[in-house]
């Protein structure tokens, strides 16, 4: 088995199979263009293949606080919910030919125009927790709606 150092990539050589010098012995490792690999692009923001995110819908200077682990189903639809420093962004992704190329779905709300917040706990033995905000509510995992609505109070009460 080979070892390599971690630090500069060469190879070592056991001191075992080296019984004149006490120390391990290096051994240049030559890289050659097989060895190179693919070259890496990054992908172009607007793109609709399956690498790019909601990043690409952000404002310049606005930076996401908060983003649900599961989805929230929002109407009837399940999307991730995202928190930033200004809005509230429900987006959800789907593949289309193969998978390969993306539709997209996305919904905001400026955090600054919600003028009330409610959250509910329903059910006896299933609970079931919605967040309402104005006339929009998202149901779902009750640990993210939970926090969805402790981010989205303490964005409305710094403003």
């Amino acid at each position: 088995m080979e070892k390599f150092c971690a630090s500069c990539g060469k190879q070592l050589i056991n001191p075992r199979q080296n019984e004149n010098n006490s120390e391990n012995v290096v051994i240049e490792k030559k890289e050659t263009t097989a060895s190179v690999g693919l070259i890496k692009q990054p992908i172009d923001p607007t793109s609709r293949l399956s690498g790019v995110g909601f990043e690409k819908y952000l404002l310049p200077g606005e930076r996401v606080l908060f983003t649900t682990q599961g989805q929230v189903w929002s109407g009837n639809r399940k999307r991730h919910a995202h928190v930033t420093n200004r809005r509230l962004i429900l987006y959800h992704r789907e593949g289309v030919l193969l998978g390969l190329v993306k539709n997209e779905k996305l919904d905001e709300i400026d955090i600054r125009t919600i003028r009330r917040a409610s959250l509910v706990e329903k059910g006896l033995i299933t609970k079931k927790v919605v967040l309402n905000l104005d006339e929009m509510a998202l149901e779902g995992d009750r640990g993210d709606i939970i926090n969805l609505y402790n981010t989205i109070q303490s964005i409305r009460g710094s403003q």
